[in-house]
């Protein structure tokens, strides 16, 4: 069986805007913080947020808190910006099920 994703619960479409709502919202984070992708990555890799801000990969919950820390803010405020983005794309949220 393979690895659970709360992206496999979501339309193949939505998950898109999910990962790609949140990598956006990293990239945006860490270029204002004047942090290259090698610079926040430790202990994970610059390939890892790479595919994180390229919305190839949903980052876990720890290395959401992780990354949060190093960019000066905190998980709960990047998911707060990434559910603004898609608010606007799904108004009542469950136009797509």
């Amino acid at each position: 069986m393979g690895k659970a994703s709360i992206t496999n619960l979501l339309p193949l479409e939505r998950a898109a805007h999910l990962r790609s709502s949140l990598g956006s919202e990293v990239r945006r984070r860490r270029l204002a913080a004047h942090l290259s992708q090698w610079e926040l990555s430790a202990p994970l890799s610059r390939a890892y947020i790479s595919q994180v801000e390229s919305g190839r990969t949903l980052p876990s919950l720890p290395a959401l808190i992780l990354l949060a820390e190093r960019l000066g803010t905190s998980a709960d405020e990047i998911l707060k910006s990434v559910n603004q983005t898609l608010s606007v794309e799904y108004p009542d949220g469950h136009e797509d099920r």
